[in-house]
Protein backbone atom coordinates (compact mmCIF):
# COMPACT_ATOMS: atom_id res chain seq x y z
CA UNK A 1 0.00 0.00 0.00
CA UNK A 2 1.12 3.50 -0.38
CA UNK A 3 0.94 3.87 3.60
CA UNK A 4 3.95 1.00 3.69
CA UNK A 5 5.83 2.56 0.59
CA UNK A 6 5.88 5.47 2.47
CA UNK A 7 7.45 4.18 6.16
CA UNK A 8 9.78 2.75 4.17
CA UNK A 9 10.85 5.60 2.68
CA UNK A 10 10.61 7.13 5.89
CA UNK A 11 12.59 4.77 7.32
CA UNK A 12 15.11 4.98 4.78
CA UNK A 13 15.71 8.40 4.81
CA UNK A 14 15.89 8.63 8.66
CA UNK A 15 18.71 5.93 8.52
CA UNK A 16 20.38 7.74 5.79
CA UNK A 17 19.98 10.76 7.62
CA UNK A 18 22.33 9.55 10.52
CA UNK A 19 25.01 8.09 8.35
CA UNK A 20 25.10 11.01 6.90
CA UNK A 21 25.11 12.97 10.22
CA UNK A 22 27.93 10.58 11.86
CA UNK A 23 29.73 10.81 8.27
CA UNK A 24 30.26 14.64 8.90
CA UNK A 25 28.01 15.63 6.11
CA UNK A 26 26.21 17.74 8.48
CA UNK A 27 24.38 19.95 6.05
CA UNK A 28 23.01 17.07 3.81
CA UNK A 29 22.21 15.32 6.83
CA UNK A 30 19.90 18.52 8.25
CA UNK A 31 18.61 19.01 4.49
CA UNK A 32 17.23 15.62 4.38
CA UNK A 33 16.05 16.14 8.38
CA UNK A 34 13.78 19.00 7.57
CA UNK A 35 12.27 17.11 4.44
CA UNK A 36 11.45 14.38 6.44
CA UNK A 37 9.98 16.46 9.04
CA UNK A 38 7.64 18.15 6.28
CA UNK A 39 6.24 14.87 6.45
CA UNK A 40 6.34 13.32 9.89
CA UNK A 41 6.61 16.08 12.33
CA UNK A 42 6.90 14.34 15.17
CA UNK A 43 9.15 12.13 14.98
CA UNK A 44 11.73 11.71 18.30
CA UNK A 45 14.46 10.08 16.25
CA UNK A 46 14.46 12.48 13.32
CA UNK A 47 14.62 15.63 15.77
CA UNK A 48 17.42 14.09 18.03
CA UNK A 49 19.34 13.08 14.85
CA UNK A 50 18.44 17.18 13.80
CA UNK A 51 19.81 18.32 17.40
CA UNK A 52 22.87 16.37 16.95
CA UNK A 53 23.69 17.48 12.94
CA UNK A 54 22.90 21.20 14.43
CA UNK A 55 26.06 20.81 16.98
CA UNK A 56 28.17 21.31 13.81
CA UNK A 57 26.40 25.05 13.16
CA UNK A 58 28.35 28.05 14.67
CA UNK A 59 25.56 30.17 17.02
CA UNK A 60 22.81 27.43 16.95
CA UNK A 61 22.51 25.98 20.33
CA UNK A 62 19.21 27.06 20.67
CA UNK A 63 18.39 25.52 17.59
CA UNK A 64 20.00 22.29 18.77
CA UNK A 65 18.41 22.78 22.46
CA UNK A 66 14.85 22.86 20.51
CA UNK A 67 14.96 20.03 18.69
CA UNK A 68 16.14 17.77 21.40
CA UNK A 69 13.85 19.22 23.89
CA UNK A 70 11.00 18.56 21.12
CA UNK A 71 12.88 14.72 20.61
CA UNK A 72 12.59 14.01 24.44
CA UNK A 73 9.13 15.50 24.74
CA UNK A 74 7.79 13.00 22.43
CA UNK A 75 10.30 9.75 22.75
CA UNK A 76 12.03 10.17 26.33
CA UNK A 77 11.17 6.92 26.76
CA UNK A 78 13.35 5.12 23.89
CA UNK A 79 16.86 4.97 24.27
CA UNK A 80 17.98 6.29 20.88
CA UNK A 81 16.57 9.19 21.17
CA UNK A 82 17.86 10.03 24.67
CA UNK A 83 21.55 9.01 23.60
CA UNK A 84 21.51 10.87 20.45
CA UNK A 85 19.98 13.98 22.24
CA UNK A 86 22.79 12.87 24.90
CA UNK A 87 25.54 13.27 22.14
CA UNK A 88 24.22 17.00 20.96
CA UNK A 89 24.37 18.12 24.51
CA UNK A 90 28.29 16.18 25.12
CA UNK A 91 29.21 18.78 21.97
CA UNK A 92 27.47 21.34 23.25
CA UNK A 93 29.88 21.27 26.36
CA UNK A 94 26.43 20.33 28.40
CA UNK A 95 28.32 17.20 29.91
CA UNK A 96 25.74 16.98 33.03
CA UNK A 97 22.99 17.33 30.97
CA UNK A 98 24.55 14.57 28.48
CA UNK A 99 25.27 12.57 31.61
CA UNK A 100 22.12 12.54 32.74
CA UNK A 101 20.38 10.91 29.34
CA UNK A 102 23.04 8.79 28.76
CA UNK A 103 21.93 7.00 32.27
CA UNK A 104 18.58 7.19 31.25
CA UNK A 105 19.37 5.61 27.94
CA UNK A 106 21.20 2.63 29.84
CA UNK A 107 18.16 2.29 32.74
CA UNK A 108 15.95 1.78 29.59
CA UNK A 109 18.18 -0.51 27.89
CA UNK A 110 20.44 -1.61 30.72
CA UNK A 111 22.75 -3.87 27.28
CA UNK A 112 22.71 -0.82 25.06
CA UNK A 113 26.95 -0.35 24.79
CA UNK A 114 26.05 2.90 22.38
CA UNK A 115 25.17 4.69 25.36
CA UNK A 116 27.40 3.45 28.14
CA UNK A 117 30.52 4.11 26.25
CA UNK A 118 29.67 7.79 25.90
CA UNK A 119 28.87 7.79 29.33
CA UNK A 120 31.95 6.66 30.02
CA UNK A 121 33.64 9.31 27.61
CA UNK A 122 31.19 11.93 29.38
CA UNK A 123 32.84 10.93 32.89
CA UNK A 124 36.17 11.08 31.32
CA UNK A 125 35.38 14.96 29.97
CA UNK A 126 34.32 16.07 33.27
CA UNK A 127 37.60 14.56 35.20
CA UNK A 128 35.78 12.07 36.66
CA UNK A 129 38.14 9.53 35.85
CA UNK A 130 37.63 6.45 38.75
CA UNK A 131 33.98 6.38 37.46
CA UNK A 132 34.79 6.56 33.90
CA UNK A 133 36.85 3.50 34.55
CA UNK A 134 33.90 1.61 36.51
CA UNK A 135 31.61 2.58 33.08
CA UNK A 136 34.03 1.23 30.59
CA UNK A 137 34.49 -2.07 32.64
CA UNK A 138 30.52 -2.32 32.85
CA UNK A 139 30.62 -1.78 29.01
CA UNK A 140 33.19 -4.39 28.10
CA UNK A 141 31.36 -6.93 30.69
CA UNK A 142 28.08 -6.59 28.49
CA UNK A 143 30.79 -6.75 24.83
CA UNK A 144 34.10 -7.10 25.31
CA UNK A 145 34.18 -6.23 21.59
CA UNK A 146 33.24 -2.37 22.07
CA UNK A 147 36.52 -0.62 20.71
CA UNK A 148 35.16 2.86 21.82
CA UNK A 149 34.72 1.56 25.45
CA UNK A 150 38.13 -0.16 25.62
CA UNK A 151 39.83 2.88 23.93
CA UNK A 152 38.10 5.58 26.44
CA UNK A 153 39.31 2.87 29.26
CA UNK A 154 43.08 2.94 28.05
CA UNK A 155 43.04 7.05 27.69
CA UNK A 156 41.40 6.77 31.14
CA UNK A 157 44.18 5.11 32.60
CA UNK A 158 46.69 6.85 31.51
CA UNK A 159 45.36 10.16 33.38
CA UNK A 160 45.08 7.38 36.52
CA UNK A 161 49.22 7.13 35.66
CA UNK A 162 47.98 3.11 35.10
CA UNK A 163 50.30 3.23 32.02
CA UNK A 164 51.33 -0.57 31.62
CA UNK A 165 47.32 -1.46 31.45
CA UNK A 166 46.48 1.92 29.49
CA UNK A 167 48.68 0.24 26.54
CA UNK A 168 47.26 -3.00 27.28
CA UNK A 169 43.61 -2.02 26.22
CA UNK A 170 44.68 0.48 23.22
CA UNK A 171 47.09 -2.48 21.86
CA UNK A 172 43.53 -4.81 22.27
CA UNK A 173 41.64 -2.18 20.17
CA UNK A 174 44.91 -1.93 18.05
CA UNK A 175 44.38 -5.81 17.28
CA UNK A 176 40.70 -5.11 16.28
CA UNK A 177 41.29 -2.05 14.43
CA UNK A 178 44.53 -1.76 13.08
CA UNK A 179 43.60 1.98 12.07
CA UNK A 180 42.06 3.05 14.61
CA UNK A 181 43.41 6.36 15.43
CA UNK A 182 41.67 7.11 18.17
CA UNK A 183 44.40 4.36 19.87
CA UNK A 184 47.13 4.94 17.79
CA UNK A 185 46.90 8.55 18.86
CA UNK A 186 46.60 7.43 22.31
CA UNK A 187 49.14 4.74 22.77
CA UNK A 188 51.64 7.36 20.85
CA UNK A 189 51.69 9.42 23.77
CA UNK A 190 52.22 6.84 26.36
Amino acid sequence: SWLERMNEGFVRDRARMYLLCYSGKHEEAIALGERVLGNISNDPLTLAILGFAWTRSVGRESTVRDYCVRALELGGQDPYVCTLAGDSYYWLGDYEKSESLYRRAKILQPDFTWACAYLAETLYRQRRYEDAIKVCQECLEENSGDLYARTTLGLTLAKQSDFDEAERHLRKVLESSPENVHALSHLGLL
